[in-house]
């Protein structure tokens, strides 16, 4: 996952060499493979190469091509290969950035969606004195800018951005997001600091702005095959694919592996590709709780494990784990607020049984599940029936789901007509935590209508598409691993995001993926020789709710202390006698707010550990910082990353 920055300064001003250096040295300890800048006139370029690929070699940049425009990308094409015929590009060494600015000449905002592949990238056009800013259909790598009056700083980390304190003023718009579970878009924990949103390119100037976007979920053709073998077929098809795109031979490749159906399918599909390439085995990392009743994972990770012929790493959650670690200061400031506060002990832990390797990718199942048809649910298909006026199979479908889920049919019929009356309302309400102030939530949340309210053209495909539309947004905003870390650098791959197979999944018709009484019918059909039948057919992993409610129980204490004088309180974001009050009701098992409980602990843990000490004194005494502005210590970034 390279690094990549830079600055655009009015015709007529210079970029410093310097400038660039400073927001170079903000990211120095992500950058193990070099640094390398550009300044030429009003335009700053930075790349700081993480090598993963046999391919990433191929690439020097920045770039700059015959025309003037220049490039910065971090990522891989997928369809390099595609592109090459079509470009008429006869070279089979020609680097992705090469083929993205040779797609610009060509194609020119067009280009975008002709990409393929995990990637985010930066574009100035010289002839039209722009700056084009765009990242994959699924947003797996991240890119931030800030824009003012004088200049247009740019970067796929956090880091750079605050590292001279600017852009450091808190995001209240953010902060209602994050607190009441909406999307936050392309919204940043900093007002000034926007996200690119995935899927689409930011076209910037000095002086405007326009968002484009170049791939839409939901408006896929429908799939249509005469066989189920024949969805299984292509699925597996699409599946090895997609695997064999993210273990490179001469890549560190380590999976994860829960033990359940995602994972595990990835890494038999990744022994099976790895073989066939006489290439060895990916290593893989598996974490496991044996506190936990619900969620005992051991003997379905290890099931695979005895499959394969390799037992992997193995990390205990129950002692690394922890929801508020404080006392004794925090080692680093947290760039985003996560609902996981124990991150550190856990990446320690991983770096510890790590040791000195060579491991920089890690596959992750994530997005399976929902893709899949792992959540059984009737509501998109009944939807659909519904809106096409199939009355008859309507009745028929929704009567099989009526009898499996022991669901009165009459209920099953009101919920599908309320979703899809809810599905054309123009916005969804906020369910607001009683303990944060209603004066955050009426905040404008700029990003909450790109999520909610689908394009024309998938409103007109039916109320499915626009269940797919919003299920997808969902799905995107809740990617983990998004903020690098000082401790554990690695790149995050997610197969099950491949936008070949992500487009086939969003066509395939939904009883083929997921029948009443058999969810992921196609997945477990076509894995039937590859996946482990003890994995195939585990009942699904269920939501874990008592390790959260163990979580508070442990760390009673230190929530108390925590709001006892809480920065929520003095930014006006928060009641703390309502919140003492609804925390007491979770203790005692009531878990309707248990998850804006956590997220509530862990913005006020953000917001203590931004100066990297987790004390409260910098908060009240820093002359950077006061609650009215919103802003954190500017001492702190620069001393922290700078």
């Amino acid at each position: 996952m390279s690094l990549i920055f830079g600055i655009l300064k009015p015709e007529g001003d210079r970029v410093d060499q310097e400038e660039l250096a400073r927001l170079a040295r903000a990211t120095q300890h992500l950058a193990p493979d070099g640094t390398f800048l550009h300044a030429e006139a009003n335009l700053g370029l930075g790349f700081q190469p993480f090598h993963t690929s046999h391919r990433s070699w191929l690439d020097h940049q920045p770039r700059i091509d015959r025309h003037k425009n220049a490039l910065l990308l971090d990522g891989r094409l997928d369809n390099h290969e595609e592109l090459q015929r079509r470009l008429g590009v006869p070279d089979r060494d020609v680097p992705d950035s090469d083929l993205v600015l040779f797609s610009f000449a060509l194609w020119g905002e067009d280009c975008f969606a002709q990409l393929r592949g995990d990637w985010a990238l930066v574009l100035w056009n010289h002839e039209g004195r722009e700056l084009y800013l765009a990242r994959d259909h699924a947003g797996t790598r991240q890119l931030y800018f800030i824009r003012s009056s004088h200049e247009i700083v740019w970067s796929t980390t956090l880091h750079a951005l605050i590292a001279d304190g600017s852009g450091s003023k808190i995001s209240h718009p953010f902060a209602a997001g994050f607190l009441t579970g909406q999307p936050t878009s392309d919204l940043t924990p900093f007002e000034a600091i926007h996200a690119v949103r995935p899927a689409h390119c930011v076209v910037l100037s000095l002086d405007s702005s326009r968002s484009i976007l170049h791939w839409c979920p939901g408006s896929q053709s429908q799939v249509y095959y005469r066989t189920p073998d024949q969805y299984d077929q292509r699925f597996l098809e699409l599946f090895r694919t997609s695997v064999a795109r993210r273990i490179d031979p001469e890549a560190g490749i380590l999976a994860q592996l829960s033990g359940g159906m995602d994972s595990s399918a990835i890494v038999c599909v990744a022994d099976q590709v790895r073989e066939s390439l006489s290439a060895p085995l990916v290593d893989t990392i598996s974490f496991f709780d044996d506190s936990e009743p619900h969620w005992n994972e051991r003997p379905y990770f290890t099931e695979v494990e005895r499959k394969r012929g390799r037992e992997g790493i193995h990390i205990d959650l129950s002692e690394t784990h922890r929801l508020l670690e404080l006392r004794g200061g925090a080692p680093e400031a947290l760039l985003f607020p996560m609902l996981d506060c124990g991150r550190a002990h856990l990446e320690s832990a991983i770096r510890e049984q790590l040791g000195p390797s060579t491991h920089r990718v890690v596959l992750s199942g994530f997005a399976g599940d929902e893709l899949l048809g792992g959540v059984p649910t009737p509501l998109p298909e009944l939807v659909d029936l519904l809106a096409s006026g199939r009355l008859s199979a309507l009745l028929s479908r929704g009567t099989e789901w009526s009898i499996r889920t022991r669901t009165p049919l009459i209920h099953l019929l009101w919920r599908t007509i309320h979703t899809v009356a809810e599905l054309y309302r123009p916005s969804c309400p906020c369910t607001r935590p009683p303990w944060i102030r209603s004066s955050l939530t009426r905040l404008p949340h700029s990003s909450r209508s790109v999520r909610t309210v689908a394009p024309r053209s998938v409103r007109r495909a039916g109320p499915g598409n626009i269940l797919r539309w919003e299920t997808w947004w969902s799905l995107v905003d809740a990617l983990p691993q998004t903020t690098p870390s000082s401790r554990l650098y690695l790149e995050y791959r997610y197969p099950y995001l491949d936008r070949d197979l992500v487009e086939f999944l969003l066509g395939v018709p939904r009883h083929e993926l997921c029948a009443p009484g058999r969810r992921r019918a196609m997945m477990r059909r076509a894995l039937r020789d590859i996946v482990p039948d003890m994995i195939l057919e585990r009942p699904r992993k269920a939501y874990v709710s008592r390790r959260p409610l163990a979580l508070l129980r442990g760390s009673i204490i230190q929530i108390e202390e925590l709001f006892a004088a809480s920065c929520m309180a003095e930014y006006g974001f928060l009641d703390p006698q309502v919140f003492r009050i609804c925390l007491g009701t979770a203790l005692k098992g009531e878990t309707q707010w248990m998850r804006p409980l956590l997220a509530t602990i862990a913005y006020e843990v953000w917001l203590r550990t931004l100066d990297g000490t987790g004390d409260r004194s910098p908060l009240r005494t820093a002359g950077a910082v006061s609650p009215p502005s919103g802003s954190v210590p500017t001492r702190t970034a620069a001393g922290r990353h700078g």
